[in-house]
Formats: C-alpha cells, structure tokens, sequence
C-alpha cells in the first residue's frame, strides 16, 4: 500500500494507482474512503477502465446493503463494456433476489459467456433460476453440466444437492396432481 501512494505522490494523476487504493480499501471495508478514491477515478475522463470503477461502486453498494444503487452502477459497468460479466452476474443476483427471474435468467445468462463461461456460479444460478421458473427439465441439464464441468469447485456438491431438492419439488407436484385429478373424476350421485 505504501508503495502504491508514494506513486500517487510521484504522479497525482496515476488513475491506476488510485484504482488499487481503492480496490484495497474496498476489500478491507473502508467504505468511505474506496468511494473517495472511486470518485476521483471518474474524473478521469481518458481512463479506459472505468467500467470496473463503475463495477466496485456496484460492489461497494452491496457492502452498504443497498442493491437499488449497486444495480444502477452495475448498469454502468455494462453501458461501458457491454460484455463485462461480473456485473451482469451481480445484477442477476439483484434480480434473483427480487424474484426477477427472467431478468435474473438474462442476466446469467450474459454472465455465463465471453470470459465468464469457465465460472460455476453463473451456470449454476442459471439452474436455480431455471428451477424457480418451473422449468424443471432445462434445470436438470443445466445442473448436470455444473456436476460435469466443474468437478470439485464446491459448485458441483450444490448442483447435485439442488437436483435432489427439485427431484422432491417434482414428485410432490406429481402427488397433487393425482389427487386433484382422483377428485375431479369422481362422479357424485346425490344421497336419496
């Protein structure tokens, strides 16, 4: 950390540096002054990065609990770099959360592809979101690919664990549709 001010000692205008501060202090949850740092970041009006400032602000948001503001600098992030899937990831967190599912799946979807493709996490909130939409089968498939592709991830334990849960999730809705159509089916005769 040290070394990184005496660089913004050195050059005043060394964005990237200030970028690191913030990140750092970001990561040890000085909130205050990451945001002080991001901020002068932004003024930066030649810096070609700023969609991650506009990421951490996202991520710096989330620290404070306030997901309505980190949605909008997520936005940003992607506005800047149309492709950059950590913050389409974070807004289909925001969406799932909110029981958004089709914006959540969208957004996990964004998240899962380009660089992204190689992390579990989006592919598996693809399959809990799936679930959410009933969409069992498009689920299993996703989650079988979790188990699949990402052996050992810790991914992989709770893909298999949620196809269990769906698995009871389908055998009750079997359940009370056999009795719903036992009960519909019954011909009544009136008690005379």
């Amino acid at each position: 950390l040290a070394r990184i001010r005496r660089s913004i000692e050195l050059d005043p205008k060394n964005t990237d540096a200030k970028m690191n501060i913030a990140s750092i202090y970001l990561q040890n949850n000085n909130l205050t002054d990451a945001e002080k740092l991001y901020g002068e970041v932004l003024k930066d009006l030649i810096y070609q990065h700023q969609y991650r400032t506009y990421y951490n602000l996202g991520v710096l948001e989330m620290k404070r609990e306030n997901p309505s503001k980190a949605a909008e600098y997520f936005k940003e992030s992607v506005k800047i770099k149309e492709n950059y899937c950590p913050a389409y990831f974070q807004l289909g967190l925001i969406d799932y959360d909110n029981q958004r599912y089709d914006d959540a799946f969208q957004n996990f979807q964004s998240s899962a592809n380009g660089v992204c493709h190689v992390n579990p996490a989006p592919h598996y909130h693809l399959g809990l979101t799936m679930i959410k939409q009933q969409r069992y089968d498009t689920a299993r498939i996703k989650l079988d690919e979790v188990v699949r592709r990402f052996r050992g991830s810790g991914y992989d334990a709770k893909a298999h664990a949620k196809i269990a849960e769906m698995d009871q999730i389908i055998e009750q809705d079997n359940m009370r549709n056999v009795e719903h159509a036992k009960n519909t089916n019954k011909i009544f005769s009136p008690d005379f």
